[in-house]
């Protein structure tokens, strides 16, 4: 079993999707599926695509709504107390959120 990043900060994403003119984007976008998928396709039987991760809005990028609720789900699944929002302020969370559950992971396996 593989170990699962615990160290993902949405700053250093944003900051390298804007440095990059957006190319760190689908790298980072695949990385974040293929983690989400790692810890949660067992369960429930749901893939993430990494083009579905994020919905572009005219001001800004935000998470997909199904994301969110999956990976809160999750969360409560695994006995996490941490909730992320559904406002521009879950952007963030998500990030911190991916990060309890891979320690979990990392921790106990699935």
């Amino acid at each position: 079993m593989a170990k699962l990043r615990t160290n993902r900060s949405a700053f250093m994403y944003w900051l390298a999707v804007g440095v990059t003119l957006t190319l760190w984007h689908a790298i980072g976008s695949r990385a974040l599926a293929n983690d989400i998928n790692t810890i949660m396709t067992r369960y429930d039987g749901k893939t993430t695509k990494p083009e579905s991760i994020f919905m572009f809005g005219s001001k800004y990028s935000v998470f997909s709504p199904l994301t969110m609720n999956r990976i809160n789900v999750e969360l409560e699944r695994r006995g996490i107390d941490f909730k992320i929002g559904n406002s521009f302020i879950g952007c963030f969370q998500i990030f911190k959120a991916l990060n309890l559950l891979s320690e979990d992971y990392n921790r106990k396996g699935c």
